[in-house]
């Protein structure tokens, strides 16, 4: 999904410009464009990294259900690992 052309009008909305915020603009502007990209990174790196290992456990193996265990694999550590980030959702 595409938004980068509604963002101009989002900030104007909100009230986020230069001018109200005077010398820290630049670092909260900054800030806010590079977190976005840093969730980027993550999307895109599991769909440049998954294909490689299930070919190479493929060719290693001779099927495809190695490749398919190790992305199961992958899911479960991931979701090992997101699993105590979850506790601060519910927090108020």
């Amino acid at each position: 999904m595409n938004i980068g052309f509604v963002t101009p009008l989002m900030n104007k909305d909100l009230g986020l410009s230069s001018y109200n915020f005077g010398l820290g603009a630049g670092a909260f502007f900054w800030g806010y464009r590079h977190w976005h990209r840093l969730g980027q990174l993550g999307r895109h790196l599991g769909g440049s990294v998954s294909p490689p290992i299930v070919g190479w456990l493929k060719d290693y193996t001779g099927n495809f259900t190695g490749g398919l265990y190790a992305l199961a694999a992958f899911g479960v550590l991931a979701a090992i690992v997101a699993a105590p980030s979850r506790e601060w959702l519910f927090t108020a």
